[in-house]
């Protein structure tokens, strides 16, 4: 259930919000409302009060604090978990600098039947400044062709292919391609669509846990931005667990996607740790 969005206007109404969450939501949920201070909701409701209802939808709608404040959506962290929200962070797209390489993680489900796996498709790129910058999820419920035609067109808008003036890239980017499921597939139907599109194949050689936690380590040493609020892919993220149980909870290929694009952009955290280990006796 969702609160309305003309549930606003007064501070009372807005605190009435927190209220008909904890009428609405089971019991492990409630726990989280206990942690919601008077401080942070007074200084939403400050600025709910400077903003007329268009205005307030417009600002807030689709963002972590409007899911959560305007539509009782109490977003908590699954115990365990390898993200937590506090741990990803947003910045707007103005504020980005200029990409050295742009690339796309793809992870091709098995099937495009209306209850298979989503194909994740993930644009991240690599900035001057060494930071990881999330540009865009794509993913969604496709065929192949239509999976290979909208991961080349994600690549064309942000890879240093024209990129419609959204940023600056240095590099021209490939798409990261995981073969497990579809083999030389994967790389044949995108070369149907466009030939001329970089593709670089990988393939899984150990579980998606191992794979993500390094990944999970750059967000916690803050040197990856969301360039936007991709809220399916983050719910993943901050959903995953090891003993993940995916015939209820489905598979996260917007996170495997975005673990394959990470790898990528950031090779030496792909290396095994003894392989880590010894160079960095050898720097020393």
């Amino acid at each position: 259930m969702k609160i309305s969005p003309w549930i606003r206007g007064t501070r009372a109404a807005a605190c009435g919000v927190l209220f008909a969450a904890s009428q609405i939501l089971p019991e492990k949920k409630l726990q989280h409302l206990g942690k919601v201070s008077t401080a942070a909701l007074e200084r939403f409701t400050d600025k709910v009060l400077e903003l007329s209802p268009d205005e307030i939808v417009q600002k807030y709608e689709g963002t972590r604090l409007g899911r959560q404040e305007l539509y009782a959506e109490i977003l908590t962290d699954a115990p365990g978990a390898l993200w937590t929200r506090d741990s990803i962070r947003h910045l707007a797209l103005s504020g980005a600098p200029t990409m050295r390489r742009v690339v796309v993680g793809l992870d091709p489900p098995a099937s495009s039947e209306e209850r298979s796996n989503e194909a994740g498709i993930v644009a991240m790129g690599i900035g001057t400044d060494d930071r990881g910058y999330v540009l865009e999820d794509a993913s969604g419920i496709m065929t192949p062709k239509e999976w290979a035609t909208k991961s080349i067109a994600v690549l064309k808008r942000w890879g240093g292919y024209g990129n419609d003036g959204r940023i600056n890239v240095q590099q021209l980017g490939t798409i990261v391609a995981e073969i497990n499921q579809g083999g030389e597939m994967v790389e044949t139907v995108i070369k149907s669509v466009d030939a001329n599109v970089p593709v670089k194949k990988v393939r899984a050689n150990k579980g998606k846990w191992l794979r993500a936690e390094p990944v999970s380590a750059l967000y916690e040493q803050g040197k990856v931005d969301h360039l936007g609020n991709f809220e399916q892919l983050e719910d993943q993220m901050c959903s995953y667990v090891q003993d993940i149980d995916r015939k209820n909870d489905g598979s996260p290929d917007r996170l495997d996607a975005l673990v394959w694009a990470a790898t990528e952009l950031f090779p030496s955290i792909a290396m095994k740790p003894v392989q880590l280990k010894k160079r960095e006796m050898k720097v020393r």
